[in-house]
């Protein structure tokens, strides 16, 4: 026999009492919960919900749902956001449904407590069983009773109306709040208008100012870093200098080998053959350089590169550019050093080759008399060898001319920027100059060659008279 089992039984009373204790709880818990965060400002669009207008509450405390009606009827005041009115986006038709079946069931289940509370008061009088159902009637009648929650419950109402319209219906409310908006704006007069296009002319400008500063601290700091390369570059070419000039120092040293060479041969003929047949060679390839470096020397272009344009030269004064300024008049004066260096170098090479080349012509000239017959026959006949020789010789008068025509030419140009002969045409001096200059060449080149001639014409004389 189980002594427990009657205790287990409950009345149909006594299920109902804890039914309704439960419904009531959870009602509370879901109440404190709502008001809690209204009261935080995170429901219902920051706005606390205290009274309602049916409920006898004041519209200043909680206008929401005099509002609300106000959009749905088409008089919302245009100062009033119909989205601080809602605790869900207006834009999102899903969420506005799932909003609206809850509330809707919410309510469904207020009412029929409200109304099943209504009919257990007409009963009579019976005191509860226990202490929960106590508890839960208590509750009950505090909450459904009380100001918050009566706001609350006009607030969800107004808002269940206003979902409960169509979308398009809600779309068209919308749509027309945004006009009363717009219409009561007020109107912008001429000198509010000139006031705000004025300000936003500053705005811009300060704008522009400002990315016109970083602009030129932008462009500062790349011309000093261009002007730095500038002047590597024009180092390099000093260097570069300083071993050209090494160089046409050891030419000289080579020339004098050539000439002791040759006074050494003088005693053998199948010496001097070879001798002369390797300064021929020589004598070529430095009358070629004497004409690339006299081209050079008349030609007005350098390998020293151009300091350019100022790009600093607009910018702002707010801008310091006095440090890129010395740095660039300072990479001027060495450019200008260079190009002199350059040009001063390049006479010095003509005139050595210059040299080089008279010396060599010299040393095979005293070679002469000491070659073969055969040798010597074919270079001073009309051969072959003789043709290549007489231009070999006429090429080099022409380079002669070359180079003492530059020295004219720079001469004439030191005494024009000296001012001594203003007025004279350069055509003018040139003319008289030049037909004398080439006449003194002339005959310098003829008195050289005549004793060589002489002898040579001497000696096939005496060839055809002998038998």
């Amino acid at each position: 026999m189980n002594l427990y089992r009657p205790s287990m039984r409950f009345s149909t009373a006594k299920r109902r009492s804890w039914g309704s204790a439960a419904l009531s709880l959870l009602l509370l818990l879901a109440f404190v919960r709502t008001t809690t965060a209204a009261d935080a400002g995170l429901v219902d669009g920051g706005v606390t919900a205290v009274a309602a207008a049916d409920a006898g509450i004041s519209q200043e405390v909680e206008p929401r749902p005099a509002q609300i009606r106000s959009l749905i009827a088409g008089t919302l005041p245009a100062h009033v956001d119909p989205q601080s009115l809602f605790t869900v986006p207006l834009t999102d038709e899903a969420a506005e449904q799932v909003e609206r079946v809850r509330i809707a069931t919410l309510l469904s289940v207020t009412d029929e407590r409200a109304g099943a509370g209504v009919a257990a008061s007409a009963k009579a009088k019976v005191k509860p069983s226990s202490s929960a159902a106590r508890l839960a009637a208590s509750v009950d009648s505090a909450v459904l009773s009380s100001q918050q929650w009566q706001a609350r419950e006009q607030l969800d109402r107004a808002r269940l109306e206003y979902y409960s319209l169509s979308k398009q219906q809600r779309a068209e409310l919308l749509l027309a709040h945004r006009a009363r908006v717009e219409a009561a704006k007020p109107k912008e007069t001429d000198e509010e208008r000139h006031a705000r296009e004025a300000e936003a002319e500053r705005t811009r400008a300060l704008a522009a100012a400002q990315a016109a500063r970083t602009e030129a601290e932008r462009l500062v700091s790349k011309e000093l870093a261009r002007l730095i390369g500038l002047e590597r570059v024009v180092s390099a070419r000093n260097d570069h200098f300083k071993d050209a000039r090494v160089d046409l120092a050891s030419r000289k040293e080579g020339l004098l080998g050539w000439q002791k060479r040759a006074k050494d041969a003088l005693g053998s003929t199948e010496l001097s053959d070879e001798t002369y047949d390797a300064l021929r060679l020589t004598l070529r390839a430095s009358r070629d350089e004497l004409g690339h470096a006299l081209d050079d020397l008349a030609s007005a272009s350098s390998t020293i590169p151009d300091v350019g344009p100022n790009p600093l030269a607009d910018i702002p004064s707010n801008v310091a550019i006095e440090t890129v300024s010395k740095r660039r008049r300072a990479v001027q004066a060495q450019i200008d050093a260079a190009r002199r260096e350059e040009h001063t170098l390049r006479a010095l090479r003509a005139a050595t080759l210059l040299t080089e080349v008279d010396a060599l012509n010299g040393a095979r000239l005293s070679l002469l008399s000491s070659l073969s017959s055969q040798r010597r026959a074919g270079v001073t006949g009309f051969s072959q060898a003789g043709l290549d020789q007489s231009q070999s010789e006429a090429r080099q008068l022409l380079l002669i001319l070359r180079y003492h025509r530059h020295v004219a030419a720079g001469w004439l140009s030191e005494l024009r920027s000296r001012q001594r002969i203003q007025g004279v045409s350069s055509w003018h001096v040139a003319a008289v100059a030049v037909p004398w200059l080439l006449s003194v060449v002339g005959f310098i080149w003829l008195r050289r060659r005549s004793p060589h001639w002489l002898l040579a014409i001497d000696e096939r004389l005496l060839e055809l008279i002998r038998p």
